[in-house]
């Protein structure tokens, strides 16, 4: 059978309808979940020494609390690096709905197990990826191209632009990014708010702070009438992204405004990990005029009717056509190429320096081996060589992304935040055995040439009573940090005289007299020989920084 088309005129029968071109919600399939994936590996999973803290927890539901089994730093990696790997793979587009399912249920029920992540935009995403389920990106074919004998066939494919998708899960999008953004101007309506104090207080950066004012002087505004005119404009604009999310004639317009306020937001520096990032995929695949897509809509359809040509030629010549009726190639295919998938993603993730590695390893590939089996994209179509490469490029796009991410959390900085975090959990909690176990981890993985965590490690060796350890460490860290404020004095003293290299140079320099005083208060408590030479050396350190500070 051949791909033929049909153009027909299909007026608008209500401005609320939601329509999109297919390529807009492919490109939010493909960033969405790779950005999911980056979000879940890179952060997330750098939180999760937070969760089961002395063993208590409170889900966000009574139900959950109810588990024999409570939240754990190594049970919630691994449910981040199973989630993420999976992100990957749905990103590339080798699954389906079994695929974007176990994504979105991995990440929901992380979410609703523990009230440590309490980020109202985390459960915002766990709407998100409910309405993902219905793959609103996906469809057998596009309004205007219909397979069926006796039609007509365009030449020039002159009306690619025109195929586009419809259905419950876009029109469930518009309404949920309506309702985002209503209810944060609703928050907005109060005095507070619009007084302009709560957006002051937010700009906190000095260079922002003096652009805004700057920007306000030019209309002949305040600093004070600048933030409360910018907040009353925030109120506004709010409302109006969530009227144009409905109403189809504004949405145009609406993708020229709407995503400035998240860009403003990274750019005043308001921390909110990657939410912004997610509404401005959101704005630009839902919003976009139909037009910014039409090139990638002529390509596909391109690739969609020469690899059908292809397929009918080879079926018409019986190449194939006895493989693809029986589904023996379809099905090797599946499982095989599964089968490899979930190992790819075994050994990735399994790779992964911090705790539950292996169990997010099998979780992952477990995951990626049911979603992609699942698939069976090609068990009615003849697997021609343009399937054969988007196949290949899609597997190879997924490793590549599991690599990248893979390096990044096992990098010594990572690691070294991660086991830094978890210790000093433990550490405030009192236990001090468990403590000094991560941050003895964090210190093996540290650069040797910088400040790591030997100052709290040695003081819980000491109150251990391991002595010589907890002087050992004691002396490291005070020497770590003795060498960083060095080399920030020699940059000093070297001509740097920006207001950065002082700061730092300034947290350097308490850092190092601290760490100091530390070793020499051991040595002496203890009548230890080398006590004086720690005082020596504490001495040197603070005619160091007044030799620094004395610069003009």
């Amino acid at each position: 059978m051949t791909l033929y088309t049909q153009y027909t005129t299909r007026p608008q029968t209500s401005i609320f309808s939601a329509e999109r071109p297919i390529s807009a919600m492919k490109f939010l399939r493909m960033s969405f979940f790779a950005l999911l994936a980056y979000d879940l590996w890179l952060i997330s999973l750098s939180h999760a020494p937070r969760y089961g803290a002395g063993g208590f927890n409170v889900a966000h539901l009574n139900s959950l609390d109810q588990w024999v089994v409570s939240p754990t730093p190594s049970l919630i990696g691994s449910i981040y690096l199973a989630a993420g790997a999976i992100a990957i793979w749905v990103s590339v587009g080798l699954t389906q709905k079994v695929g974007v399912a176990l994504c979105a249920l991995s990440y929901t029920f992380a979410y609703f197990w523990s009230q440590a992540d309490s980020y109202q935009h985390h459960y915002l995403l766990c709407l998100i990826l409910l309405l993902c389920t219905g793959e609103p990106w996906r469809a057998e074919r596009a309004e205007g191209l219909e397979r069926a004998e006796g039609l007509e066939r365009v030449e020039g494919l002159e009306r690619a632009e025109q195929s586009s998708q419809r259905g419950l899960s876009i029109d469930a999008l518009m309404w949920q990014m309506a309702f985002i953004y209503a209810w944060t101007a609703m928050a907005k309506c109060e005095p507070v708010w619009l007084s302009g104090s709560t957006l002051s207080k937010m700009v906190s950066n000095p260079e922002v702070r003096q652009s805004v004012e700057s920007w306000g002087a030019t209309f002949g505004l305040s600093v004070s009438e600048t933030f409360q005119w910018s907040a009353w404009g925030v109120m506004l604009g709010e409302w109006f992204a969530a009227i144009a999310f409905l109403l189809r004639p504004l949405r145009t317009v609406a993708f020229f405004i709407i995503p400035w306020f998240h860009i403003m937001v990274e750019w005043v520096g308001f921390d909110i990990e990657l939410f912004s990032y997610y509404m401005l995929l959101l704005n630009i695949a839902l919003l976009s005029p139909a037009v910014f897509w039409r090139p990638m809509e002529r390509l596909s359809l391109r690739c969609e009717v020469k690899r059908d040509d292809e397929a009918d030629k080879k079926g018409n010549e019986g190449s194939i056509s006895l493989f693809t009726r029986m589904g023996i190639y379809s099905s090797f295919m599946s499982v095989g190429g599964a089968l490899l998938c979930a190992l790819c993603t075994y050994y990735m993730v399994s790779q992964v320096g911090v705790e539950g590695a292996w169990l997010g390893g099998l979780l992952g590939g477990g995951v990626t081996f049911i979603s992609i089996a699942f698939a069976r994209r090609g068990q009615n179509r003849s697997m021609t060589r343009y399937r054969y490469i988007s196949v290949c490029i899609s597997f190879i796009v997924a490793l590549s992304g599991h690599h990248y991410l893979q390096s990044q959390v096992s990098s010594p900085d990572f690691l070294f935040k991660y086991y830094r975090m978890w210790g000093g959990d433990l550490k405030r909690r009192g236990e001090s055995e468990a403590a000094l176990m991560m941050y003895e981890r964090a210190n093996q993985v540290q650069a040797p040439n910088l400040p790591a965590r030997f100052i709290p490690a040695g003081e819980l060796a000491l109150k251990l009573g391991k002595i010589e350890i907890g002087l050992r460490y004691l002396q490291e860290g005070a020497t770590r940090r003795v060498n960083e404020l060095e080399r920030l004095s020699a940059t000093l003293l070297n001509g740097a005289s920006d207001l950065e290299s002082r700061r730092g140079f300034e947290r350097a320099a308490r850092s190092a007299q601290s760490a100091q005083r530390k070793l020499y208060r051991a040595y002496r408590q203890r009548s230890d020989s080398r006590a004086p030479e720690a005082q020596a050396s504490l001495e040197a350190i603070s005619q160091m920084i007044d030799q620094v500070r004395r610069l003009p």
